[in-house]
Parts: structure tokens; C-alpha cells; sequence
């Protein structure tokens, strides 16, 4: 459950890259996108960029960006990232990007993307995304 305290998460893209503008600071999202296909697994992502706009923080919050697959057997960790957002201004927008680079998929399947604040349990928003057998359902 959401505390007072915890951040709100505004937009939580994934996409193949992500452009600034240097005169404008405007950002741009390139190839945004929701299911991967790969002709086999592993496979290696080359570039991955999750974004995560959030606001409503003030002073300094944890936060974990976590990436789970679901498994036969259950979910399978395969991504914690962990660090501190920081912001003075409760009505600002806070922009995380993460750029993995060279990622490894292991399964065929169902990821999610969860975004904590504070603690590893307190989830305030997930994106579910698929990787898929080329050819195969979606």
C-alpha cells in the first residue's frame, strides 16, 4: 500500500532509445514497445531503456526498479537496480532512465517491470512486457 510519502509514477515506458534535445531539454522516446521477439533464448538485448517519470517526492526516497520473469516454478529475479530520487519540489517530474546495455533474456515469457519505494515491498507501479519465439504467439 501506497504511503503519503511515496513518489507517484506518471509514465513507465520501455523503448529502444531515448534522445534530449540540448537546446530544449525536451526528451524524445524512440521505439517504444511492449513484447521483444528472438529467434531463441538466451538472446542479448543490445539497448533497453527504461523510463520512469515520477512526482510528489520530497526530500531524498529510495527506489528499486526490479525486473521479474515468470517461471513454472514462479518468479525468477533477473534485474534490481537501487538508488536515491531526491527532489525539493513535490510538484516536480522526476525523469529515470535506465539504459541496459547488452541485457540477457533467459526465458521465452512474461516479464514485469516493478517500480518500490522505500522497501522491496512496496511496489507504487509495474509494466508487464512479453519476449516472444519469432514466428511464434504473441
Amino acid at each position: 500500500m501506497m504511503t503519503a510519502t511515496d513518489p507517484t509514477v506518471i509514465a513507465f515506458l520501455v523503448c529502444d532509445q531515448v534522445i534530449q534535445d540540448g537546446f530544449t531539454g525536451k526528451k524524445s522516446f524512440i521505439g517504444v514497445f511492449d513484447n521483444m521477439s528472438a529467434p531463441s533464448v538466451p538472446c542479448i538485448c543490445p539497448e533497453l531503456n527504461v523510463v520512469v517519470v515520477l512526482t510528489g517526492c520530497r526530500g531524498t526516497k529510495k527506489i528499486i526498479l526490479e525486473m521479474v520473469v515468470d517461471t513454472p516454478t514462479g518468479e525468477k529475479v533477473v534485474l534490481g537496480l537501487e538508488g536515491n530520487l531526491q527532489s525539493d519540489d513535490p510538484l516536480k517530474m522526476v525523469d529515470l532512465i535506465f539504459k541496459l546495455r547488452q541485457f540477457p533474456f533467459t526465458d521465452f515469457g512474461k516479464y514485469t517491470l516493478r517500480v518500490k519505494a522505500g522497501d522491496s515491498k512496496n511496489v507504487i507501479s509495474h509494466r508487464p512486457f512479453r519476449v516472444t519465439k519469432i514466428g511464434g504467439p504473441i
